[in-house]
């Protein structure tokens, strides 16, 4: 069998010595979508739960509306944004009375050039943008506690404001179950400690693991979706604007409405679309992770890592195409292997929480279960420290590996593995 996987901005083909072979990807979806802005006003005139959005918003109010930062460029907000900005203004609020806050949680600062992309030039140009700092101590205000004791801190502008309207992307995320909806307030305009505190339940609380509660499509019992409701509810947004895109980065669909009830029905889609049923793990999972910009760093391809880790055997070979033209994504990343052990690791990583070193730990832990060869440009002596097999070339990594995997095994090639989630057959 012949296949050809994108890597980076190319492809890479090799010949398969396995017959059994299974092909996971997400679903065509046919969207009956027209024009992008009439689609969006019918969705705020009738949302798919709770009251149209000219039905809360009144003449004069200060509206406040929390958009993503260029991390999230994915989700496209600058087709959609004029639109609905328009329709703010006429329901009688006048231009000065909107702000868009970049809800960047605590993501790096932005240049204004990827505020303007994520916004747009008209809007840029004609809006108040700003962007949420996590750590701007005099501009967080406190809105309340968790049930599991989380002091809520989030932007003034945001706790002050009369409306507050969401805007996202919804799809799956590795720690709370599905991105968009109330991320948009946790983390997204939160304080730094209120978002480390939230992240700290990845973690299992009394093993030296991975809290098995998260991951995606996990909501019900996951403490950081549930603590990041209760923290979003705290602010209670007057509404949602959540978009869902299919696998050739098109909106399908808004998801508008009630910023919890009109999101769950997003994810309902996400898992339409990109929940692929596998009825068992397999012996070698072969992966891209969709070429670029999803293989950029390792950091971004963490995401592939975990989806491919859910298709294969404990004790199963894993082969991962990422150039990672831009080597790990975060300055910090390799450094957290500098751990010798899953104890140093772990105990490293709850004293000192943060987002790069929980994917540098997933990736640690699948690595640690599984054989992994990586097709990846970055230096083999750092791929080597995650405990990954640095190769040149797909057909490398698929001869080594047919020197332990028999002709016979279950072998799943996983052409988008950034965006493919397995789901096991009960």
């Amino acid at each position: 069998m012949e296949l050809t996987l994108k890597y980076g901005r190319t492809t890479m083909s090799a010949t398969l010595p396995w017959s059994n072979v299974h092909v996971l990807a997400p679903r065509d979806y046919q969207a009956d979508l027209p024009n992008l802005a009439e689609r969006l006003v019918e969705r705020l005139n009738f949302p798919h739960k709770g009251p149209a959005l000219k039905e809360i918003i009144k003449p004069g109010e200060e509206v406040v509306v929390l958009v993503s930062d260029i991390t999230r460029a994915w989700n496209r907000t600058s087709d959609y944004l004029p639109t609905l900005l328009q329709y703010v203004e006429a329901c009688g609020v006048d231009r000065e009375q909107i702000t868009i806050i970049s809800a960047r949680g605590c993501h790096r600062s932005q240049t204004q050039d990827e505020l303007r992309t994520m916004v747009g030039d008209a809007v840029f140009a004609r809006y108040r943008v700003l962007e949420h700092d996590a750590d701007d101590q005099a501009n967080l205000v406190f809105v309340g506690r968790t049930s599991r004791g989380n002091n809520v801190y989030v932007n003034k502008k945001v706790a002050e404001a009369d409306r507050v309207i969401l805007t996202g992307g919804v799809i799956h995320h590795a720690m709370s179950g599905f991105g968009g909806g109330r991320k948009s307030i946790l983390p997204g305009v939160a304080g730094r400690q209120t978002v480390e505190f939230n992240h700290l339940h990845a973690l299992h609380p009394t093993e030296m693991a991975i809290n098995p509660a998260i991951g995606s499509n996990k909501l019900e019992g996951n403490p950081i979706h549930e603590d990041m409701v209760e923290a979003a509810a705290l602010v209670n947004p007057d509404f949602l604007v959540n978009v869902v895109l299919d696998r050739h980065n098109e909106i399908v669909d808004f998801f508008t409405g009630h910023w919890l009830d009109a999101w769950l029905e997003g994810c309902r889609l996400v898992n339409e679309i990109y929940g692929v049923e596998v009825e068992a793990e397999s012996d070698l999972v072969i992966v891209s992770c969709g070429g670029f910009p999803y293989d950029i760093s390792l950091y971004q391809a963490s995401k592939t890592f975990y989806n491919a880790g859910l298709a294969t055997k404990p004790g199963g070979t894993m082969i991962i195409l990422v150039q990672a033209e831009d080597g790990p994504g975060s300055s910090d990343f390799f450094g957290w292997y500098d751990h010798e052990t899953n104890a140093e690791f772990y105990n490293s990583l709850k004293a000192n929480f943060s987002i790069p070193g929980y994917l540098a730990y997933l990736i640690y832990n699948i690595a640690k279960s599984r054989n992994v060869y990586a097709v990846t440009d970055v230096e083999a002596e750092s791929v080597a420290k995650m405990g990954i097999t640095p190769v040149s070339s797909l057909q490398e990594a698929i001869d080594r590996a047919a020197a332990h995997v028999q002709t016979e095994a279950r072998v799943c090639i996983m052409p988008e593995g950034a965006f493919t989630f397995p789901i096991l057959k009960k």
